[in-house]
């Protein structure tokens, strides 16, 4: 299963609370992948309660890799690239 993008929509309470029972019920049944650019620290955000957040990440961390990425995303790369040839200016507004 892929999370995609975890925080990026927010969730009332129902929707937390269905994603928190999700997680739980696949941790050590299926795989999972997890995409967010929120720290752990603001997962309590993401689940509207410190301790559902606390426990999704101890089951997501448990047994996993995690990978972290820094810099541009591709997507603003591109939007940079796409805006200088557009304008051929050497400064973008991005």
């Amino acid at each position: 299963m892929i999370l995609d993008e975890l925080g990026y929509v927010p969730f009332d309470r129902v929707g937390a609370d269905l994603l928190f029972t999700f997680v739980t019920r696949i941790y050590e049944q299926r795989s999972l992948i997890v995409t967010t650019n929120l720290p752990f620290q603001r997962w309590s955000e993401v689940f509207q309660d410190a301790t559902a957040a606390a426990a999704v990440i101890d089951r997501v961390v448990h047994h996993s890799t995690i990978l972290q990425t820094e810099g541009k995303s591709y997507r603003l790369q591109a939007a940079e690239a796409a805006q200088l040839s557009a304008d051929g200016s050497a400064t973008s507004p991005l």
